[in-house]
Formats: structure tokens, sequence, C-alpha cells
């Protein structure tokens, strides 16, 4: 099958504005960081949770991860006197990553954590690099410099996505083993990509879908070398009983949610949830297989698949936007012009929208980021229905 090669943005005009653009992100991200070195040693950030389960596996209670109070026990133990609020909610695998990390002292680990995520993440980036205001732009757009506060898996997600769509874009063996290991190891937060399995079957990336599933089968078999099977029981009954749902009904964290699961609790529509669930998810494939047939640009396929797969997924919040960011440069690139169509400006919202998140009181009260990500999800796919994919060589 074929597929469009990564393109290059060379118009003098849109040149001008990468350079406009990289400084108003620049700015945004200098606001976002001015607190977070202000405050990096009195901050804890979501990095403690990962630390604290990482100890749990540490000490020979990995399962014990999956029971909100006795992780809050533990965490209190490790971090007296913070607030407990939060909890553990990625399968085990995780943790054959944190508990390397929990053997350092938390804000060495947690320093590590942050810069080797970044670079990972400027690394995936590279083939979208042409000139160092892409760099610049890589490197401060808010939806990246937002996630230096948070501490959770942003950098990762986003350096692992590249990865796979750089791989699925070169349409050959070694791409299609690049994106196949970088998909295996998404498993490791696997509610945000509900629907690629779907899109890769679409696509009849049947070789990326084999090498994925040896990837996550060899993850799994560490696991349980290493933790037993208990952690895995453990994981899905605590799934079973609502654990992410009280979590954050407690914290209050559904109006911070970009997915349709958290926009309908927050009305209290929570009977609504499965059957829209499930119409979004129908749909979503529909246009997948719309988008196929008429041979749309593999960057906008792949970013329709990513962005669909986020609204339905059962729980997100703002720091998982960072996935928007490779998307956003591999169309970008791939159409070879940058220009103010409504495909770009959803994507200026998408990247811009942590910044506003962070410094317009009350903002994270009101609940549309999901509206804001299915305005991008359908302007994806109304550009992709107008382009015709072209054949290359893999």
């Amino acid at each position: 099958m074929s597929s469009t090669h990564i393109g290059q943005i060379t118009e003098t005009a849109a040149y001008d504005r990468t350079k406009i653009t990289a400084i108003i992100c620049m700015v945004f991200a200098l606001m976002s960081l001015v607190g977070f070195v202000t405050h990096y040693a009195e901050t804890l950030s979501d990095f403690s949770a990962f630390y604290v389960a990482g100890s749990m596996a540490a000490a020979q209670n990995a399962q014990s991860a999956y029971d909100l109070a006795a992780f809050r026990t533990a965490y209190g133990a490790i971090f007296p006197g913070a607030p407990a609020g939060y909890g553990w909610f990625y399968p085990p695998t995780f943790l054959l990553l944190h508990e390397p990390l929990a053997a350092m002292p938390f804000q060495w680990a947690r320093g590590l954590w942050l810069v080797a995520g970044f670079g990972l993440y400027m690394v995936a980036m590279r083939s979208w690099m042409t000139r160092w205001q892409h760099w610049l732009l890589a490197a401060t757009v808010p939806a990246i410099a937002f996630h230096w506060h948070s501490g959770q898996t942003g950098f990762l997600m986003a350096a692992l996505l590249a990865f796979a769509l750089v791989g699925l874009n070169r349409n050959n063996v070694r791409g299609d083993w690049q994106a196949g290991v970088a998909i295996g190891l998404l498993t490791i937060k696997p509610h945000l990509w509900l629907l690629i399995p779907v899109f890769l079957a679409i696509e009849r990336r049947w070789r990326v879908i084999g090498v994925a599933g040896l990837t996550a089968a060899l993850l799994f078999i560490m696991s349980v070398a290493i933790y037993g099977l208990e952690p895995w029981f453990a994981m899905i009954k605590s799934a079973a009983n609502g654990y992410t749902d009280n979590h954050a009904e407690q914290l209050h964290l559904f109006a911070k949610m970009g997915n349709i699961s958290g926009f309908l609790r927050y009305w209290g529509w929570d009977a609504m949830s499965a059957p829209i669930l499930f119409l979004w998810a129908v749909s979503a494939t529909l246009v997948m297989a719309a988008l196929t047939r008429v041979r749309a640009p593999l960057a906008l396929c792949a970013a329709f698949a990513v962005l669909a797969s986020f609204i339905i997924a059962p729980h997100n919040m703002i720091y998982d936007q960072t996935i928007f960011v490779p998307i956003c440069a591999m169309v970008i690139a791939s159409t070879q012009r940058f220009s103010w169509s409504p495909v770009n400006v959803s994507m200026a919202i998408l990247l811009s929208w942590p910044a506003l998140f962070a410094i317009v009181p009350g903002l994270d009260a009101f609940p549309y980021s999901v509206v804001i990500v299915a305005l991008a999800a359908i302007t994806f796919a109304a550009t992709g229905l107008q382009r015709p994919r072209r054949h290359t060589n893999g």
C-alpha cells in the first residue's frame, strides 16, 4: 500500500509565519516554565504517583497499587503530609520502567524522567524538523511546555506516537517494524489508542499489527516473569469496580477531560455514555474506511484515528494532549504548506489550549476541550476527503 512522502515546509510565507508562531509559542512556554523552575523542589507532580507505584513493585507489592486505599497509604508513607490525590491506573508493564526509577532519590528520578522523555520526544520529531524554527516550535509549543509541570507520560507518549507515524509513512519493512514496536510500547497506556488496531486493519497494515502484538506480548511476559499474574488480576478487578471513575469523581476531574465520557459524566448523563461511545466508535470506523477508500493522505488518516481514539478514551487529561503535536507536525509537513485553513486553525487551538488552561482562572471548570478535539477530528476528515493519496515507492 502506498503513502505520501514526509513533506517539507518550504514556502517563504510559511517560513515567516513559522517564525512568528515560534515566538508566540516560546512566550507561552516561558510563562508556563517560570512556575515550574521556581517551585520545582516543592512540587511533587503526577510523577510522584509513578514513583510510589515503582516503590511498591520493588517491595514485591505491585498488586496493591491497584487498591486505591492501599496506594494512598503507601503514598503518605513516602511523601508525608502531601495531598493524597493520586492513584495508579496503568498496566503492570509500566512498572518495568518505574521500578528502576523508584530506586533513585525522588527529585533525581523525576528530573531523569522529564529530561530523558523530552530528549526522546525531540529525537522522534526530527523527521519533520527542517528549520531551526521547527525545532523551537516542537520544544516550546504549549502542549509540550505544560507537561514539564505535570510530570506525566506526555513526552513518552508523544515520542512513541511520532516514531509510529514515521514508520507508517515509510510503508516498507523497516518502517513497519518501527511502527509496530512503537505501537506495541504504546500499550503501556492502552486506553488512548482504542481505535488504532481498527485503523491498522482498515489500512491493511498486517505486518505492523503483527509486530505490535509481538511487542505487547513480550512486555506482558516480562511483567509476569517479574511480578507474577497477581497485578494483572488486581488491575482487572479494580477496573471492573470503577477505580478510575471513582478517583475522577472524588477529585472532580471530569471537567478536565477531553473525551465523551468525561463530558457526559460532568453533566450527570452517565446512562448515555455507553451508547454514545458505541455510536462514536462505529462512526469513526466508517470515516476511517471512507478516508482509505478515497485514498486520503496517510497523515490525515492517521491523525483522524488518533483523535478519534482520544475522544473515545475512557480517561484522559490535559497532559495527554502532547500526542497532538506529532500528528499536527505530520499533517502540516505532508501538505507542504501552512495556511490559515480550518484544519490548521483547529491544530493551533489544540496545541495552544494547555497554555490557556494554565493562565486563565476557572477555565478548567468548563468542559469544552472535547469540543475542540471533535472540531479538529472533523476538519482533518474533511481535508483528507479533498486530497487523494499519491503513489510513491515504499
